[in-house]
């Protein structure tokens, strides 16, 4: 009996990396954070991909400024 081994591409992951973080106050949401700190929506959550917007605390750290390698 011979088996064959196939070939697969190794898939890569981004990681996040944060250099700057900003605590979250009463009445903001990843929206309005976004736009305080000039960040475009799909880049905020590219640097918080473990983010819940819906869920979004008070004190909870948000990376402000990051980028994905």
């Amino acid at each position: 009996m011979a088996s064959i081994a196939a070939s697969r591409p190794t898939p890569t992951v981004e990681v996040a990396i944060c250099n700057q973080v900003h605590g979250v106050e009463e009445g903001e949401t990843c929206s309005s954070v976004g736009e305080r700190f000039k960040l475009d929506q799909s880049h905020f959550l590219e640097i918080n991909p473990n983010i819940n917007c819906a869920l979004m605390f008070v004190g909870q750290w948000v990376c402000i400024d990051g980028r994905l390698i």
